[in-house]
Formats: structure tokens, C-alpha cells, sequence
């Protein structure tokens, strides 16, 4: 292969030198050294061994030049400059046109990148380079656009890392991207100095950008799902897109029509093509005219790096084709990653580099034997001439081509992409294939259409609104499609690839930080149950997350620990996404009818809990009810949830919600053993951890719940002067974050997240 695709192999080399680079940089003098060496190995040596040392040789400039670009900054760079977080003003330049979100609380922020081109410190103004994730909460009538230079003054701050289980790590996400650094700009203090900074090029396109979301919205203004989806599937901003709907393509493995991708800009090629053959132009003018072409629409969606990997790939195609050169799919492939590595080679972290490039790979390498494969069974018998079958055989014959040969670039895009998804989104997902088969042309058919409907705006103003109500059918059709896949039975599942399992005969809870009540994910034995659901914000942006991560496809039960509306929290969320064999709760029923009603769709598999119930949830796990007690009717919410005492031969842990001093009390009369090493209690709004009761637990820890800006009014000086005679260490959850409790034969222990 060598031989007939030599650029295959480099780019390969160059691929694993820009990883190394950005991940296991070398000392700086190394790499001279070793380039010297395999230079002169690749001239010296002949056959297979000089040609190994080339790839080494490309390998090492690769490795060099990422990790210049990734950790070599200059003295003015905001990576060295700013280490901590802090006031600051800055003159900056807008890198794209801002995005307002708005959320279900109303409240509004416009965010954009942008780079910092000026920093006004005491007093003084000094050129400083880096650039800046902006956001402007509540900025009024401000808008910015590509290109817009504005004086900004609020608060500076390093990106974050994830700081809880599940969460998304935003600081590793922007350092792929060059960007370490967020601003949270004073609307009352951001200023536009001036329009039109910038590219000319580039203000042209996102002026297009704006006349094709103008063009695509007429018609559709009462409908925001399939605007967004639209603004998804053309320019890459799923933002908007509602969170049930990114899942169903992301379980299907379809969520790949949501990047500007090599389909994007195939399907705008082919649109260009046939309209240039009916307009008569003469072919070998075709490339001159469908380049820019393309890198206009390219820009147009942002230049986002899937967009312009596609661009790079077609852009080769298209050139080798206007210079009567042979296209050879292995040459291309590594030319374009030598290209986009020499643009910027920290997108080798990037898994959209990774999957579009093993992809293209993996059909290159085995549609071909595929597609033969599945046409043997449905082609007409070779031995009759084709001018002898019927028209309708024949068609019958394109039809199944077509099938097949979609067919085989649908499994082996899966095959070769399956790694990566499971890598990056523990992710395992049979039904990607069949689900790609039906997504993808309808995915097609949307670009098409779009562009169809940008092109005629510039005509007439009623055909952008016949051809954008086309799109409408097609995305509704798409979206039911997905679902459709999404819920057939082992339609995907999530596997822990990390190898973090539980140990043999321990018990172990992962407290997420939330306000009033921390929910807990439970793991034993390999069961796993959810105590508490949290609020929706939680379990979509953490605890689902973890769960996923952890390979967790089902709950053997859910247990509701506080009654009431407000306790709900997500659970309606859990029971669409999780399949729960149980649900658990006290059996208190409040008068709202949201909690009636939520409380009767989970008939199937409901379960009460009263004092005096034992269970076992394991070999040698075991809980026991305290709270609340069969026909009680506690005066509040808080009260009448359910005290959980867990329990290991070698700790326990005695899970009490919200109670008030009064059930303190009455667990305290009732004779129940109420020792444990760890109590996990939250603030009552009538105070609670009287010293009887401290007294009765003696915990070694207590973990306090989060609650926000309020004071915790349980933590007087009564309280303080008993944990100190006890021995009790607080673990407020505001402070520390999430918390990992541990309960086994030898022991409990408790670790926290950061």
C-alpha cells in the first residue's frame, strides 16, 4: 500500500506525532536529536527499514510542532498571564456572530469567541494575545456580530475543569480549540468601538450565513423545533435543539448530522454540479467555479473544523480532478490529514477528527467487499443478458444497488466509528446501521432542499416558503425515525471501558451536590439503585452522565426518599430514559395533582416503605426502614419522607432527608438502632441535630447538603461544641462538592470528588 498510496502511512505517522505532542510533549532538545536520526536513517538505510524511518522522521516533526502549538505561548498570552481569576477590561475583537439563549427561567446571555486584542491594567493599555469565551448575561438590545470590536470590563477566569461526576469538562473541550480563558462581561460596561474589523472574506460569509437563516425561517416562525433543527443539521448550532431529540440521534448514532461534515458538502457539491450542467457549462470549467463555491458555504456555517475537513477532502478530489490526476481515496486521506494537521494539530483530540478519518477509512478499506457481498443475493442471474430483462427488473435492479451499496457504507461506518463512540461515549449502538440507512438520506435531502431554498430566495419570495414547508415533512419524518430506532429493544447500551468498578463485597454511594437533598447513586454486587432523583438540571448535566459512564442501563429500584411535589425532581426524565424495575417512596401524598398524577403512571413496580421493613440488597447489605411509620401523618413534606439506614458487617450509613427535630425525637423513642458512621441529614426549616441525636448516631461524618446563599441555622454553637466532643467531621457539599461513601468489611470511608 506504500507504494500506490505513500501519503497514507505519512499521515498516519503525522496523526500519532501530534498526539504524542499534545499529550507527552519531550524535552525540547530531543527533538532535533531524533528527527536527525531518522532523517538520516530514511537515506541510508533501503527497503522497509528506511522507509519506517521516514514515517518516524515525519512522526517527530509532527510531535515537535504540536506541542509548540499547544504549550508554547508568547510572553503576552493570556495562558501565562492570567492564572487566577480576576477583574479585568479588554479591547476584543468578535471571532463569529454572538448566540442569545435564553432559558426556562427567562433569563438571557449572548456568548461568542472572541480575541483579546488589548488589556487595560492600572491604568495602562498593553497588547495581550489569547482568545476569550465571552458572555453577556441580561445584555439588552446589545448585539454583536463577526468582526465587531468592543471595550468589555467584568471578571476573568480560568476555564474550570469538571468539578462533579458526570460533568461535562468544558476545560479540556476549549483547550483543543485554543481557548483557555472565560469573560463575563458588564452589559453596563461593554461598548462597541467599531463595525467591520476582520476578514473581508469572512464577513461575506456569515453575511450569507444570516440571509440563508433569514431564507430558511420563512414560513416556519411558529415552529422553533424545526428552525433549530434546521440551524442544527445546516450549520452545526444544536444548541437550541431540545434535549430529548439530541438524544434519540445520539443513542441511534446519527448525531453526526449535526456537524458540517463531508455529507453537507457532497450534497451542496452535487447541487452545484447539476445546476452548472443545466446551465450548459462546460465541464472542465466545473472545478474553477464549484471551489469557491464550496468554501463560501463552508465559511458560511463557520468554518467549524468538521466543515473544513470535508472542504480539505473534496477540495483534493475536485483538484485532482482538474489536473487529470487519478483519485486515489488512501492518498487523499492522508493528504487532507497532513493538511489539517499543518493548519492546526490539536484537532488530532478532537473525536470528530478521529471519527470522520477512521470512518472514510473503514469504507474505503471494506464497502467494496460489502457491497458485493450483499448484491450476490439480489442481483438478476448473471448468465441473462441485461438487454433482455424487463424495465421493470431493471429497476427492480438499480433499486437493490442502491440498498446495498448504502447498506455497506452504513456497517462499516459503524464498524470503524464504534471504537471511538465507545471510547469517548461508552457507547454501543446496533442499531446505528439500519438507523443510518433511513437518517442519513433524509439528512441528504434536507441540505438539498435548503439549498434549493436559499437559491431561489434570491428569485422570488414564495418558493423559499414552498421548499422550507418540504423541510418541515422531512424533519418531522427524520425525528420520528430516530425515536423510532432509539426505542427498539437493544437498540443501544452503555459499557464502562474505564475499568473503575466497585470492589468485591462494598457498598458504594456517589452523593451529587445539590441543594436541601443530595441524591445518591448506589453500587453493589452489580445492582445499582438511585436514591433521589435531583432536580432535572442535575440528572441531565450529571448524574445521567456518570450513570452512562458507569455502564449503567437500568435501576433495580428508585427510592423517592422526600414526599412531596418539589421531591419529584427529575424522576418523570428517569423513567422515559432508564428502565427501573421499582419505584420506592413513603406512601405520602400531598394534595398537588402533579404528584398524584406523577405517582399513578408508576403503578407498575411501586413500592411503600414503612417503619419496621428490612431488605436486602445483596449478599451482605442490608436497609432498614426508621421512618416514617404505617398510618402517621407527619405535619410536613420534609417529615413524612423515608430515614434509610444502611448497613455493612463492617459500616453503616443512615441516610435521614430533611427531618425536623420532632422526628428526631420520635426515632429516638421508638428504640431503633440509629448508630452509624456517616449521616447524611440536610437543614429543616424548623432546625434539627439536636445533641440527643447526635448523640444516639455518632457519626464520624456528617454531610451537610448544599444550600446555596442561606445560612445553615442547625450549625450553632451547641451543634459545633458536640461534634467536637464526638468526634464529627461536616462535609458541607457547597464546599466540598460531590462525595464518594464507601461501605465494606473493613470499614466506612469517605472520599471526596475534588
Amino acid at each position: 500500500m506504500n507504494t500506490r498510496a505513500p501519503l497514507l502511512a505519512l499521515g498516519l505517522a503525522g496523526c500519532l506525532g501530534a498526539w504524542l505532542g499534545c499529550e507527552y510533549p519531550l524535552t525540547l532538545w530531543l527533538y532535533p536529536a531524533l528527527l536527525v536520526v531518522f532523517t538520516a536513517g530514511g537515506l541510508w538505510w533501503r527497503g522497509m527499514a528506511g522507509t519506517v524511518a521516514v514515517w518516524l522522521a515525519g512522526a517527530v516533526a509532527f510531535m515537535f510542532y504540536a506541542d509548540a502549538r499547544t504549550h508554547w505561548f508568547p510572553p503576552n498570552h493570556l495562558a501565562l498571564t492570567v492564572t487566577t481569576p480576576r477583574m479585568a477590561e479588554f479591547k476584543i475583537r468578535a471571532l463569529e456572530d454572538a448566540t442569545l439563549t435564553v432559558n426556562s427561567r427567562g433569563a438571557a446571555r449572548l456568548e461568542f469567541f472572541a480575541r483579546a486584542l488589548a488589556a487595560r491594567d492600572d491604568g495602562a493599555p498593553a497588547r495581550v494575545n489569547g482568545r476569550l469565551r465571552v458572555v453577556v448575561r441580561e445584555p439588552g438590545a446589545l448585539t454583536v456580530a463577526y468582526g465587531d470590536e468592543l471595550r468589555v470590563a467584568g471578571y476573568l477566569q480560568p476555564i474550570a475543569p469538571a468539578s462533579e461526576p458526570g460533568e461535562f469538562d468544558a476545560r479540556e473541550y476549549y483547550r483543543v480549540r485554543g481557548v483557555f480563558h472565560e469573560f463575563i462581561a458588564d452589559p453596563a460596561l461593554t461598548v462597541k468601538l467599531a463595525n467591520g474589523g476582520g476578514n473581508y472574506l469572512q464577513h461575506w460569509a456569515f453575511q450569507l450565513r444570516r440571509h440563508m437563516r433569514g431564507t430558511l425561517r420563512v414560513g416556519l416562525e411558529n415552529s422553533p423545533e424545526t428552525t433549530a433543527l434546521l440551524a442544527g443539521i445546516l450549520f452545526g448550532d444544536k444548541g437550541a435543539v431540545p434535549e430529548d431529540i439530541k438524544e434519540k440521534f445520539r443513542v441511534t448514532g446519527t448525531q453526526h448530522i449535526f456537524a458540517v461534515s463531508g455529507l453537507h458538502v457532497a450534497t451542496v457539491l452535487a447541487v452545484l454540479m447539476v445546476t452548472l450542467e443545466l446551465a450548459g457549462v462546460t465541464r472542465w470549467r466545473w472545478a474553477w467555479l464549484v471551489l469557491p463555491a464550496l468554501l463560501v458555504f463552508c465559511l458560511a456555517t463557520g468554518m467549524r473544523p468538521s466543515a473544513f475537513r470535508a472542504f480539505v477532502m473534496i477540495a483534493l478530489i475536485v483538484g485532482g480532478w482538474l489536473l487529470l490526476r487519478p483519485a486515489n481515496v488512501f492518498n487523499l486521506l492522508g493528504a487532507a490529514a497532513l493538511a489539517l494537521l499543518a493548519w492546526d494539530p490539536r484537532q488530532i483530540l478532537d473525536p470528530g477528527f478521529q471519527l470522520s478519518f477512521c470512518v472514510v477509512l473503514g469504507m474505503a478499506l471494506g464497502s467494496g467487499f460489502l457491497y458485493r457481498m450483499f448484491y450476490a443475493k439480489l442481483q438478476p442471474d448473471p448468465w441473462i443478458p441485461r438487454r433482455l430483462l424487463s424495465p421493470l427488473r431493471v429497476t427492480v435492479d438499480q433499486g437493490c444497488r442502491a440498498v446495498c451499496a448504502l447498506a455497506a457504507t452504513s456497517v462499516m461506518a459503524w464498524l470503524a466509528s464504534e471504537p471511538i463512540l465507545l471510547w469517548h461515549m461508552q457507547l454501543i449502538a446496533p442499531v446505528t446501521p439500519l438507523a443510518n440507512m433511513v437518517v442519513v438520506p433524509l439528512a441528504g435531502l434536507v441540505v438539498t432542499v435548503a439549498a434549493l431554498s436559499v437559491m431561489a430566495g434570491w428569485a422570488c419570495q414564495w418558493l423559499p416558503l414552498l421548499f422550507n414547508q418540504v423541510n418541515w415533512l422531512v424533519l418531522k419524518v427524520m425525528v420520528f425515525a430516530a425515536g423510532f430506532f432509539a426505542q427498539l429493544p437493544a437498540s443501544h447500551f452503555y459499557v464502562n471501558v474505564s475499568g473503575g468498578g466497585v470492589p468485591r463485597d462494598t457498598a458504594r454511594f456517589t452523593f451529587f451536590a445539590q441543594r436541601e437533598l443530595s441524591p445518591a447513586l448506589l453500587q453493589y454486587g452489580g445492582n445499582n439503585w438511585l436514591v433521589g432523583t435531583g432536580a432535572e438540571s442535575l440528572w441531565r448535566y450529571h448524574l445521567n452522565p456518570y450513570r452512562k459512564s458507569l455502564g449503567i442501563n437500568s435501576f433495580d429500584a428508585v427510592i423517592l426518599p422526600r414526599a412531596g411535589t418539589q421531591a419529584m425532581g427529575a424522576a418523570l426524565s428517569v423513567s422515559g430514559e432508564v428502565a427501573v424495575r421499582a419505584w420506592v417512596e413513603s406512601g405520602h401524598v400531598g394534595r398537588a395533582a402533579a404528584q398524584r398524577q406523577f405517582l399513578d403512571q408508576l403503578r407498575a413496580g411501586k413500592q411503600f416503605w414503612r417503619r419496621g421493613d428490612k431488605f436486602a440488597l445483596g449478599e451482605k447489605l442490608t436497609v432498614s426502614v426508621l421512618s416514617p411509620a404505617a398510618g402517621e401523618k407527619p405535619g410536613n413534606q420534609n417529615d413524612a419522607g423515608l430515614v434509610l439506614r444502611f448497613a455493612m458487617p463492617g459500616g453503616t450509613l443512615l441516610y435521614a432527608g430533611n427531618i425536623s427535630q420532632k422526628v428526631e425525637a420520635a426515632l429516638l423513642a421508638s428504640g431503633e438502632n440509629l448508630r452509624a458512621d456517616c449521616l447524611v441529614q440536610g437543614q429543616n426549616a424548623r432546625q434539627n441535630l439536636s445533641r440527643e441525636w447526635l448523640l444516639a448516631v455518632r457519626p464520624k461524618w456528617l454531610i451537610r447538603p448544599a444550600r446555596g446563599y442561606s445560612a445553615d441555622v442547625s450549625l450553632t454553637r451547641e451543634f459545633w461544641q458536640t461534634a467536637r466532643e464526638i468526634g464529627i467531621e461536616v462535609l458541607r457539599m457547597e464546599e466540598c462538592g460531590s462525595l464518594t461513601v464507601e461501605l465494606s468489611l473493613e470499614g466506612c470511608a469517605v472520599r471526596k470528588f475534588k
